[in-house]
């Protein structure tokens, strides 16, 4: 089986988990001993190295399946899927957050399947 790397989408995903952390570039630059200015590339979708990509993984907490994404067998997002409902399991939740992110999970998959919600 042959895998094409999206790097717009590994960007965009850094971009996400940083952002979730509250993170500037320079403080996952500081965190992954990188330059900023390679920061902002990798976040931009140029081709990013393997130690790179591993190195602002660790920073965030983040495995390479989550950051690399959409370009992974179902079966790994199958399992980064069951590895995130342990996380929220393990958590206590209001039923009204519960709730909301039930909608949001249907609507995201309207959207998937071009269904209106």
């Amino acid at each position: 089986m042959e895998f094409t790397v999206d790097y717009a989408e590994i960007g965009r995903n850094i971009s996400l988990f940083r952002e979730q952390k509250g993170w500037s570039q320079s403080k996952l630059a500081e965190k992954t001993g990188l330059s900023v200015q390679h920061i902002s590339n990798v976040e931009r979708g140029t081709v990013v190295s393997l130690p790179a990509l591993l190195s602002i993984c660790y920073a965030l907490g983040a495995d390479a399946n989550s950051i690399v994404g959409a370009n992974l067998p179902n079966t790994v997002k199958v399992a980064h899927l069951n590895q995130l409902l342990g996380i929220l399991a393990a958590k206590q939740f209001d039923v009204g957050v519960l709730e909301q992110i039930v909608l949001l999970v249907k609507q995201i998959q309207a959207l998937q399947s071009g269904e209106s919600t």
